[in-house]
């Protein structure tokens, strides 16, 4: 991803992660900025804000509801439903390492805030940056009026669990600096101390960042909270943040009172911790040379990333970028048909075009120079590459040849891009998943809060992840879900009188499971854990670990028994076979939407002139409620059969085996859940009565769930989602990037291919920064990984038939579009514990290969249909 000018604001800066620390590079030619973040960095301790009035106006609520007394009903609930203090804690920023650099006859600090040197026109014009999406790097390189040339490579290394950044200078001495850290008004403390500089706060979970540097040459001084350094040649930097740590104790997360936290907070183990590993860092660093320490301490980053990237790569068209690890395909080796046709039977996906000309045409070029090493002589730093690709196109270029003219390498890139956030964002060392942005937030108040919103957002930041051949960077999400547990549970009791566990719209560091806001929209829904749950049962699909199945169960069994309590029958709703009631959710709303209240529902409030009696959110049941409970249930079902199969016991966390009651009680709630229902118009209902919707163009599309990512939408149904779909966009839908990302994956699912591909090209110049971050606006990364995951799903789609055969589809919804008439994919997982690769050309598929099912899990051979 190459840059050919600076970024003007934060959203444009440039991610790095190792899935505990995260980076955005500023990128700037002579005033670098590296803002910082550390996973576990959030706005305080764990809190109690369950109204414990719920229970008691429950049955009023409900009541209210079914009589249509919708206005009153939800006054009642905004009194007992909602959280004692409306909001969860939010994930911030750990600040700012600003570095100044500067000429030896700089001429001293501009008048400006923050106070900075003058950048020189000359490193303007010859400025050139790069997120090396192979080697996961920040590149910057600029020269001077006088031709001396000026590195910068930037990177976030998981075995080291570090952020570098090495900085050198073609000319021996020219590297002069100033760096410090900040983080405004949220700050404890700012120093320098015995050569490091740090940063401590304590106003939410504490933490401490800290940074030194070690230079080949030179002088290096840390003084007041500064660390400068005057004439250098190569220059090391590192960075590291510890914060308090929620550790878990016997195996899993208990909850801890406030004046638990307390007492473990006053124990102050991280601040030591951090200054122990800064200086065990430096003193390797002088030991080995800053040279040979940022060859090896580079390479140790690319090889533990390369585990992950190397496994999968992309091409659509004939020249595009493949996002893989070398632009080539499997081994290096070449094929596919010579005139056009399918006859390559004999062939496996083995290769692609490797010669100079086609590495040209595909892998945009890293940013690099030559550096000077110890001894002052020039030499190609780790990583480093020559300057042959300079011409390659940068992003805007990409966007430019996109608009004009469909040019196809800006969806290849943005693939790579979304795969490498997967990676640099959600894994070892970190613990916690991606919030709305991620790692990467820049602010202490950040909007809604950058925490887990699990009405979809969660949920969508990890759809790609095992298709991407990245299981394990969701593991974090069910990390995450393990500490809703306890909050849940207690939630559940305390509020609805319910067994299980239950979590609401939102949640943060600490599970909190209480109602967020006192938004009626969104604030009193209760499917965030059965939606979550599911993840659990779809990871198992494709990886197929038993041991991790068997002992994240209790998650889906117990997602289940709360709604065993908490559902009630609806004469409204209609009958089911048994010519018993449908049970639906009362109190429900469809995530975020609103409806017109007819004048009949509210004993005749409707005043002459108006078009309604008002405003209503809470409703008695609707279609995304059974649609999640169908899926959840349906999980449960087929994952108790998984462990039963393999020997396995379903149990509880504490390993109590589920009684029988159970089981019974599940199979009686899913066969009592209303299926989808079409409306006047031949699309499906919203809710479970036909209402108008207040926002016709709404960013939800909710009653849609059954068609992606659920199973509920049949083919008999599809013709009603299509309609839904149209009727949504008609007035404007889609206008969010994660909205727009869910689309793709809606039209994936119909096989609409020519809709798929404008829904791609909708997202990139509509909701995507120049970064190539998604905006929803402001920016939220879900975008990014649900467009991935929509990509990959019109490429390949995959199902288990009930005997656990995988039925794989190949190009199911392909744009008719030339330009996506071919194309390769390498490792694309599939369920059942495979992996697929194959070409396509003239839009039909041909050199499909199939990995073999890994030893012991069970798994299928995959049968391709089509």
């Amino acid at each position: 991803m190459i840059f050919k000018r600076p970024p003007d604001t934060w959203e444009q800066y440039l991610p790095l992660g190792n899935g505990r620390l995260g980076a955005m590079v500023g990128a700037q030619p002579c005033c670098e900025v590296i803002q910082l973040n550390e996973e576990g960095i959030w706005s305080g301790g764990p809190q109690d804000r369950v109204n414990d009035t719920a229970a008691e106006g429950l049955g009023k609520i409900r009541a209210l509801i079914a009589q249509g007394k919708i206005l009153e009903a939800q006054e009642h609930a905004f009194r007992q439903l909602s959280g004692r203090g409306f909001n969860e804690r939010v994930y911030q920023t750990a600040g700012e390492l600003r570095i100044d650099f500067y000429p030896a006859d700089g001429g001293g600090i501009e008048f400006s805030f923050p106070p900075r040197h003058a950048t020189p026109q000359a490193c303007l014009d010859s400025y050139r940056s790069c997120l090396d999406l192979d080697d996961a790097c920040v590149r910057v390189d600029y020269r001077d009026a006088e031709g001396v040339s000026f590195e910068r490579t930037v990177w976030s290394s998981a075995p080291d669990d570090m952020i570098f950044m090495r900085a050198t200078s073609s000319e021996k001495g020219k590297l002069n600096f100033r760096a410090y850290l900040d983080r405004g008004i949220w700050c404890d403390d700012i120093r320098a101390e015995d050569g490091f500089i740090f940063l401590e706060d304590s106003h939410g979970i504490p933490f401490c960042a800290g940074a030194g540097a070690v230079a080949s040459d030179g002088s290096m001084r840390a003084e007041g909270f500064t660390l400068c350094g005057d004439g250098c040649s190569d220059i090391l930097f590192f960075i590291d943040i510890r914060a308090w740590q929620y550790m878990r104790h016997g195996g899993h997360y208990r909850r801890l009172s406030r004046e638990e936290y307390t007492r473990s907070v006053q124990e102050n183990s991280w601040k030591p911790l951090l200054k122990e590993r800064l200086s065990r860092m430096e003193a390797q660093i002088r030991e080995e040379g800053v040279a040979a320490a940022s060859e090896r301490l580079f390479a140790r980053h690319t090889e533990e990333y390369h585990s992950y990237w190397n496994r999968m790569e992309l091409c659509i068209g004939e020249d595009g970028r493949t996002g893989g690890p070398d632009g080539g395909t499997a081994d290096g080796t070449t094929g596919g048909p010579d005139d056009g046709t399918e006859d390559s039977d004999a062939r496996s996906l083995d290769g692609g075009r490797t010669d100079d000309t086609a590495r040209e045409e595909a892998v945009p070029a890293r940013a690099g120079t030559s550096r000077v090493n110890d001894a002052g002589d020039a030499t190609d730093g780790a990583g480093s590459p020559d300057d042959s690709d300079t011409d390659a196109p940068s992003v805007a270029e990409l966007f430019s040849a996109f608009r004009e003219d469909g040019d196809l390498r800006l969806v290849n890139l943005y693939a790579a891009f979304s795969r490498y956030l997967m990676i640099a964002g959600s894994r070892e060392p970190g613990r916690l998943p991606l919030t709305l942005q991620g790692l990467w937030n820049c602010y202490v108040d950040p909007p809604w809060g950058s925490k887990y919103t699990v009405n979809i957002n969660a949920q969508m930041n990890y759809w790609p992840a095992c298709m991407a051949a990245l299981e394990e960077c969701e593991l974090p999400l069910f990390n995450l879900l393990e500490r809703t547990y306890e909050n849940g549970r207690d939630t559940a009791r305390r509020m609805y009188g319910c067994r299980g566990y239950v979590v609401h719209h939102n949640t943060d560091f600490w599970g909190d499971a209480a109602p967020q806001d006192a938004w009626l929209a969104g604030s009193y829904w209760v499917l965030g854990a059965a939606w979550l749950a599911t993840h659990v049962w779809e990871h198992y699909e494709y990886g197929r670990d038993e041991k991790l199945l068997e002992k994240l169960y209790y998650l889906i069994h117990e997602a289940c028994l709360f709604f065993v309590d908490f559902l009630t029958p609806s004469e409204s709703a209609g009958h089911a076979e048994d010519g018993r009631p449908f049970l639906v959710i009362n109190p429900s709303v469809s995530p975020e939407n609103s409806y017109l209240l007819p004048p009949d529902r509210q004993n005749g409030r409707k005043q002459a002139g108006q078009k309604a009696a008002g405003i209503g959110t809470l409703c008695e049941g609707c279609q995304m409620d059974s649609m999640i409970l169908t899926h959840l249930f349906d999980c449960q079902r087929k994952a108790a059969e998984a462990i039963k199969g393999c020997g396995g016991t379903c149990a509880d966390r504490d390993g109590r085996e589920y009684p029988p009651a159970d089981y019974e009680d599940f199979a009686f709630v899913r066969s009592h859940l209303k299926p989808p229902a079409i409306a006047s118009d031949g699309s499906l209902l919203e809710w479970n009565s036909e209402f108008e919707e207040v926002e016709k163009g709404h960013r939800h599309i909710s009653h849609l769930y059954g068609l992606f990512p659920g199973r509920s939408i049949t083919p008999e149904l599809a013709a009603a989602a299509e309609r839904t779909l149209r009727k949504r966009l008609a007035f404007g839908g889609g206008h969010t990037g994660w909205s727009q990302a869910w689309i793709i994956n809606f039209w994936a699912a119909l096989g609409k291919g020519d809709e798929a591909g404008e829904a791609v090209r909708k997202i990139l110049l509509n909701s995507t920064l120049p970064n190539l971050l998604d905006n929803h606006p402001p920016f939220q990364i879900d975008g990014n990984f649900g467009a991935l995951a929509g990509i990959l799903r019109m490429l390949v789609q995959c199902e288990l038939d009930a005997d656990g055969t995988p039925r794989i589809r190949l190009l199911p919804a392909l744009p008719s579009a030339p330009e996506w008439r071919s194309g390769t994919v390498r490792g694309i997982r599939i369920k059942g514990g495979q992996s697929l690769s194959f070409r396509w050309k003239d839009g039909k598929p041909y050199d499909v290969q199939l990995s073999d099912a890994p030893q012991g899990t069970g798994g299928e051979t995959g049968q391709i249909d089509g």
